[in-house]
């Protein structure tokens, strides 16, 4: 516990549970001319509601709420959509018990060693576009834990963020569509970041696929382990030895509400990454069909130009990673036998077209003709991402 005193201060606040670089802020109270601030020393990251909301730069959008433990965040707050919840509600948790991944997986959540989270959102899009949810979150997620921790990610389509070739996050978005209408009536964002290793490590299942941010590069580390201190220090001291004669208005400020708009210099690492997150994700949802995030997408991807599995129920076949489409589909050229294969809506006797362009006895991507090439057999798709997932060789 640290006890910070000042003195020709005559206003009395009272704050609880705000976070700082040092600690959390229980108590300020005055005695006779003497200001008195209580700061518990944190013992690590620590994750708030308020920490979040201070962190915050998109003013007006977002409420967060905060749980120490839950099954699942997506599935609390698809709980509240139902009830009725406004956008932008957001409900972060230390640690979930069930958390999900797709197509019925789970994802490994354990309290105190990540950043999750679910934004509710109500975008009235077509069924179509509800891919690019989890896509623009994909890019916004990688920018906001380079922004925060220096570390470079990159995007396995079409929802998992690897770091150093492990999976450092995982993003899964539940949507439910209006019977009259047929559009998107409600989607839950599902975020969830890995910060630190448990102790214990993770399953034997996740051992060589999982890994968390502090796993990464020497200067990524480096970063992360002192991100915390660049801004929020000299807040803390602000608070803590401010005067009667002039206390900045942006101390107290900070000391009596976590506004939203500051620079988010308050916040623990978890809180940052997830105030970053939402904020660079709701400049590309605001214009969703826009698709400004899609060449970052396309230049994070950790898959394009691999050889890659195809995996859909039992079924498992040996692919290439081409592409990716406007509508964040994955094209690729199965390894199998000469056949027809067509994406774009065209297609020749004996060729596999990309984009409407083929050559008699060839297959072709881009226009660019593989009559005996790389291009020459296998059937050319284009992946729903509800349908199928992959996995790198």
């Amino acid at each position: 516990m640290k006890i910070a005193k000042v003195a020709n201060f005559t206003l009395f606040l009272l704050i609880l549970n705000y976070p700082l670089i040092y600690g959390i802020v229980y108590g300020i109270y005055i005695t006779g001319e003497q200001l008195t601030v209580i700061i518990a020393e944190r013992g690590g990251d620590v994750l708030s509601a308020g920490g979040i909301a201070s962190c915050i730069r998109t003013p007006g959008v977002f409420r967060v709420e905060y749980r120490d433990t839950v099954s699942s965040t997506n599935g609390l707050l698809r709980d509240m959509a139902a009830k009725g919840a406004p956008e932008g509600l957001v409900i972060a948790a230390g640690g979930q018990t069930a958390g999900r991944g797709r197509l019925g997986r789970t994802f490994y959540s354990p309290a105190g060693h990540g950043a999750y989270f679910s934004l509710l959102l109500r975008p009235g899009v077509k069924p179509g576009d509800a891919t690019l949810i989890t896509s623009a979150a994909a890019v916004a997620t990688a920018r906001a834990i380079e922004d925060v921790t220096g570390a470079c990610v990159g995007i396995k389509w079409v929802n998992d963020l690897f770091l150093d070739g492990r999976k450092v996050c995982g993003i899964l978005t539940e949507a439910t569509f209006g019977m009259e209408s047929g559009l998107v009536e409600s989607a839950v964002l599902g975020i969830g970041v890995n910060i630190t290793t448990p102790e214990n490590g993770y399953p034997d299942e996740l051992e060589g696929v999982a890994a968390s941010l502090k796993d990464g590069s020497a200067n990524a580390v480096e970063k992360i382990a002192t991100s915390l201190k660049d801004g929020s220090a000299n807040a803390a001291e602000r608070i803590a030895t401010a005067s009667a004669n002039g206390i900045p208005n942006e101390a107290v400020g900070a000391a009596t509400a976590p506004a939203s708009g500051t620079a988010g210099s308050d916040g623990g690492l978890r809180c940052r990454i997830i105030a970053a997150t939402l904020d660079i994700f709701w400049r590309y949802y605001r214009n969703l069909t826009a698709r400004e995030f899609l060449g970052e997408y396309r230049e994070r991807s950790v898959v394009l130009g691999k050889s890659i599995f195809v995996l859909s129920g039992d079924s498992r076949r040996a692919a290439k990673a081409l592409a990716i489409d406007d509508d964040c589909r994955l094209i690729v050229r199965y390894e199998n036998a000469a056949g027809n294969g067509s994406y774009g809506g065209e297609n020749a006797a004996g060729n596999g077209s990309y984009g409407g362009e083929s050559a008699n006895g060839n297959g072709s991507y881009g226009g660019e003709n593989a009559n005996g090439g790389e291009n020459a057999v296998g059937e050319i798709a284009a992946l729903d991402s509800g349908e199928v997932s992959i996995r790198t060789e």
